[in-house]
């Protein structure tokens, strides 16, 4: 009974101590990119993180908005979005989009921005 009790601690520390980095522990399977539509996937991004009363909105201090399609595909199509929230990630700057959001909104724009 001795050597099961030392083996069953050894056994414990030994599978509880590992070296795997946390992103390659999370499954890739969770971040869905595929067929993004705007209206369930992007605006709820952007309205949550960019589109706040105190930023790019009406009465807001950032330019341009970020509250419907027509004011978020103006801001796709001169570069100006995926270039502030995906490549200097400087945006917004409550901290940036997670990479699963940046993708989602990338998979969007590679779409064709559409309006779904």
């Amino acid at each position: 009974m001795k050597y099961f009790s030392i083996f069953a601690v050894f056994a414990f520390f030994l599978t509880s101590c590992t070296n795997y980095k946390e992103d390659l522990l999370t499954d890739p399977n969770l971040c869905k990119t595929e067929n993004m539509s705007f209206a369930a996937d992007i605006a709820p991004i952007l309205n949550n993180s960019c589109g706040t009363s105190d930023c790019h909105s009406a009465g807001g201090f950032a330019p341009g908005y970020l509250t419907n399609y027509a004011d978020i595909k103006t801001m796709v199509d001169n570069g100006k979005l995926l270039f502030r929230a995906g490549e200097t990630r400087d945006m917004p700057p409550s901290g940036p989009l997670t990479d699963c959001e940046i993708e989602k909104i990338r998979s969007w724009v590679d779409a064709g921005a559409p309006n779904n």
